[in-house]
């Protein structure tokens, strides 16, 4: 929604959320387009399915969603926002959640916020006379907020204003916004902004995080106001500390002087809106306005734009109109003085007073009427002087009028010349201050790295212990006390001066010894006594020879003669070197590679070979044998010795068999042949195989593969039977088909939808199926309506005892040939996956006997089931689909006929199907069903069929050369058992006989 300051993308939460145009969430809302993302989530338009209207949805962080007790604040938040029900604000309506999700449904608001207006004026800022009418709207609303609703925005700036499309205001994310910034920082511990606001607008207590109050929204009013005139806010440059300290400490420039410090262009800006700007900017609270509707009052703004608050009211007898103040000329300076020191401002809410009683009502009657009488006789004492007066009298009013308007502006800009450069060096002499703060702290900084310094070098090779310990709590206390430059300086001299000074102290003793080793941690013995490991210090040695001893494992033993002389610190630094061994690699098979790491060091090569001066120490080799897992070895190298490595790629074997044979064998995607199947040379592991054939379920297979070893399996597969109420699919033809359930229908044509053969009315199919049927009945009149009694009426009230299995489509070429081993079909060029055509009653019969054959021999068939065709009253049963008009749905998209099929029949499943997923009911092709051809009985009926005797088998659903009359559900046809057409085939219908 414009006005949501959202324009950064978070991916994530679109993946998560797998948001998209046309999704319904939450049980009612279907989403239309993205109107804005951030940080705080994504906001969706989106249409109220329930109510009708469309809505902005402000969809949560996931981590806000997925927390019950941030869910459960907002939902507090939202309650509150509730009961914002004014005009220019944007109403909350509620807070769903669904699943993981959670949004926030809010009025849908289409227009631009006041800060892209901004953006997009040619000046970069708006004038004073734009924004009074805004302004007025904007005073309105947040007097009702804080007077009525008790609530502060905590957000308030340009880009949560939004400008409908009418040029009206609305306020948006009252309390939603802190809600979710502060919920947000909690969860994640990432701060998405400072406490509950936007920095530039934010008061110098809501920046200390003290309790909001109204006056936080004045100070973000007056920010906004200032913004909007000079192009920028008071405080916009310099990091966050930076600005922190601008709001805190300095005083906003004059508004004028800030717009050309921005390089912004614009009207002149009137003075009693820069005076109302920077007072709603005070720094405290005490000595901003009181109200917006004080801030409205002084720019003029409360009578003079017509409205006041919660929307425009006539004044009444009980309720007398304030005079009106005169708004200011547009792009002209004049001051409006603000309400007088103990008057309450007016109030813009829209709250009205309380009603007076009756009794009062009459003692303020007289004298409005006596107002209303004065207001009369005026208007025609005025329209005689001004229509009749002479010119001249009239030309010398307006002259004395205009000098003084004049007299008053020019006092009223000296004015406020005069505060404007009271204020400016009211604001210099806070800067000087604050310069001069800084710059004595950093002189106090420079005095005080002076100071350490010179103690620092003073430290000297003969200074005393206590000046030594002097100089370093000196030291200590300034690096906790400083950062920087010269804290860095400080910790290098002193770090250097301290180890001169201790090593001179140490050579003053008799005499000592300090060894050192590369690498350190080697044991050190001086003369038969053992020291601490390397680096190792010997104080107070008696003058002499001693022998060294030092060790360190995997390094040789290093022997060295040290002499201690007087006064002097005698330094053994001794580089140890690496004890080393050897390692003989191999691998079954050879001719593998293979890394060997450890010891800080890596070996690369190929199997075998062996590897010479390798230090001792733990190593790990790694033998790569492709297809196989990496052999990895873990071997010591000793001093002097040659250790032996041996990686073995040994694989297993693996048999399949299945009964009955010929199965796939599938392992990760692969087919590896077909039972019964041998595998050689296979890398010990866990197999997790399947076993596939058409006609039974899939078998899985799973056990582990042995090195040197053959694991056998032997599965018996499980042949794939239909199943009541579930749906079929005859193997060998891949032939789907559709569970029907028993149930009640009414069979034939009632007599509003009664047609005729050659209706032309039948012949137009829509959706007003009711007009239609009307002009069909009216037909059928003209017919005759005996013609039609005998086709499709009276209609019958049937029930269907038993489910039953109807193919999906009908009998296609590729199907019908697979089974009868010919293609009868006159329209072969329509492709295998058409409809077979051209095919008698007869053929169809022996194509379900010859697969009922098939499928009985392949074990699929359960006993009593038989493929064969549907009887007339499951196939209508099938094509209604629980519907009772002239189609199960729209013609067109349903089905191939003669006004759309091109003169052939079409590849099945083209079209859509009906309620029940059955495909081309109607066109294409006619079907035969089971029955011989009879009246219809009339009233209930019980798993009907045609009359046993007849010559005449029936056909329904009508075909790719039919008129739409003959593709009604209850449409019928009827030909002899031999009779062929390239426009009839049939569908396959699985019944159970017992």
């Amino acid at each position: 929604m414009p006005g949501d300051e959202t324009q950064r993308i978070n991916p994530a939460e679109d993946a998560l959320l797998a948001l998209a145009p046309g999704r319904r969430v939450f049980g009612r809302y279907t989403l239309e387009a993205i109107a804005g993302r951030g940080g705080m989530g994504v906001v969706w338009r989106a249409h109220d399915d329930e109510l009708d209207r469309t809505v902005a949805l402000k969809f949560l962080p996931e981590a806000i969603a997925a927390d019950p007790e941030a869910v459960r604040d907002l939902k507090r938040e939202t309650r509150r926002c509730l009961e914002l029900t004014h005009p220019s604000i944007v109403r909350v309506y509620d807070l769903v959640q669904e699943g993981g999700s959670a949004a926030i449904a809010m009025e849908f608001v289409d227009g631009e916020t006041l800060a892209k207006r901004k953006v997009d004026a040619p000046g970069g800022c708006l004038a004073a006379a734009e924004l009074a009418p805004l302004m007025a709207q904007l005073c309105a609303a947040l007097d009702y907020a804080h007077r009525e609703a008790r609530i502060v925005h905590r957000d308030l700036k340009p880009a949560n204003l939004l400008i409908t499309r009418e040029g009206k205001l609305k306020i948006t994310d009252f309390g939603i916004a802190r809600s979710l910034t502060e919920t947000h920082t909690r969860l994640t511990g990432v701060a998405t902004g400072s406490t509950s606001g936007t920095l530039p607008y934010m008061s110098p207590q809501q920046l200390a995080g003290d309790k909001p109050t109204e006056s936080d929204d004045l100070y973000a009013l007056g920010a906004t106001i200032y913004e909007l005139l000079a192009g920028k806010p008071p405080f916009f440059r310099g990091d966050m500390a930076s600005m922190i300290l601008q709001i805190r400490e300095r005083t906003p420039a004059a508004l004028a002087a800030h717009r050309a410090d921005a390089g912004c262009e614009g009207a002149a800006i009137p003075a009693a809106w820069a005076e109302i700007a920077l007072a709603c900017l005070d720094k405290k609270p005490a000595r901003r306005p009181r109200t917006a509707g004080e801030v409205a009052a002084r720019l003029g703004l409360v009578e003079s734009m017509g409205y006041t608050g919660t929307g425009n009211r006539a004044t009444t007898m009980e309720e007398p109109a304030a005079p009106a103040a005169v708004p200011p000329v547009p792009g002209e300076t004049g001051a409006v003085a603000p309400p007088e020191a103990g008057v309450r401002a007016p109030d813009v809410s829209g709250r009205r007073p309380a009603v007076a009683e009756k009794a009062g009502r009459k003692s303020k009657m007289a004298p409005w009427l006596a107002v209303a009488a004065v207001v009369v006789v005026g208007a025609v004492l005025g329209g005689y002087f001004g229509l009749y007066a002479p010119a001249q009298k009239r030309a010398a009013v307006e002259r004395t009028r205009t000098a003084s308007e004049q007299a008053r502006e020019t006092e009223a800009r000296r004015a406020a010349d005069e505060k404007r450069v009271t204020g400016e060096k009211k604001a210099a002499e806070e800067n000087r201050v604050v310069d001069e703060q800084r710059a004595a702290a950093e002189s106090a900084r420079l005095e005080a790295f002076a100071i350490v310094a010179a103690k620092v070098d003073a430290l000297v090779d003969g200074s005393t212990p206590a000046l030594r310990d002097a100089t370093e709590l000196a030291v200590r206390n300034y690096l906790a006390a400083t950062s920087g430059r010269h804290r860095d300086d400080i910790e290098r001299r002193w770090t250097q001066r301290a180890a001169g000074w201790e090593t001179a102290r140490l050579a003053a003793a008799r005499g000592g010894l300090i060894v050192t080793t590369t690498p350190p941690g080697a044991e050190v013995a001086v003369g038969g006594l053992a020291l601490e490991k390397s680096p190792a210090a010997l104080k107070e040695v008696k003058l002499g020879k001693y022998p060294v001893i030092i060790r360190l494992a995997g390094y040789e033993e290093q022997r060295r003669e040290v002499e201690v002389k007087e006064n002097e610190f005698a330094a053994l630094d001794v580089t140890m070197v690496r004890a080393v061994g050897a390692a003989q690699l191999a691998s079954a098979p050879a001719g593998l590679a293979f890394v060997l790491t450890g010891s800080d060091q890596t070996e690369t090569g190929t199997t075998p070979a062996r590897l010479e001066k390798l230090p001792t120490g733990n190593y790990t080799f790694v033998v790569v044998r492709e297809g196989w897992p990496d052999q990895t070895k873990k071997v010591t190298v000793a001093r002097g010795q040659t250790v032996e490595v041996l990686a073995e790629f040994v694989g297993g074997g693996l048999e399949i068999a299945s009964t009955p044979a010929g199965a796939e064998v599938w392992a990760q995607g692969r087919n590896l042949g077909k039972t019964p199947l041998k595998l050689g040379d296979l890398v010990p592991a866990g197999f997790d195989l399947e076993l596939r054939l058409k006609g039974y379920t899939v078998a899985p297979a799973r056990g582990e593969i042995r090195s040197r070893e053959t694991t056998r399996v032997s599965l018996a597969l499980e042949i794939i039977r239909p199943e009541p109420a579930q749906p079929w699919v005859v193997p060998d033809l891949s032939l789907g088909m559709v569970w029907l359930r028993p149930g009640t229908f009414a069979m034939g044509t009632p007599p509003d939808q009664a047609v005729p053969p050659g209706s032309t009315a039948a012949n137009k199919p829509g959706d007003n199926q009711a007009a239609a049927a009307a002009v069909l009945l009216i037909g059928a009149l003209a017919q005759g309506i005996q013609a039609l009694q005998r086709a499709e009426i009276p209609q019958t009230n049937v029930t269907l005892t038993r489910g039953w299995w109807l193919g999906k489509a009908e009998v296609t070429q590729a199907q019908y040939e697979a089974v009868m081993g010919a293609n009868p079909s006159q329209f072969k060029n329509a492709g295998n996956s058409a409809p077979v055509e051209n095919v008698s009653w007869e053929e169809a019969m022996q194509f379900c006997r010859r697969l009922t054959e098939q499928e009985r021999a392949a074990g699929r068939l359960p006993e009593g089931c038989i493929y064969t065709l549907p009887t007339e009253a499951q196939w209508e049963y099938a094509c209604r689909a629980s519907s009772s008009g002239l189609y199960s749905g729209n013609l067109d998209t349903m089905g191939w006929y003669a006004q759309n099929s091109g003169n052939q029949p079409h590849p099945v499943g083209q079209k859509q199907a009906n309620a029940w997923l059955l495909c081309d009911m109607h066109g294409n092709v006619s079907e035969w069903c089971l029955d011989t051809f009879g009246n219809y009985p009339g009233g209930t009926v019980t798993d009907y069929s045609g009359p046993a005797p007849g010559a005449m088998r029936v056909y329904r659903g009508g075909s790719w050369k039919s008129g739409a009359q003959d593709c009604r559900s209850a449409a019928r046809g009827r030909e002899k058992p031999g009779w062929r057409s390239n426009s009839v085939g049939f569908r396959l219908a699985l019944v159970q006989t017992r």
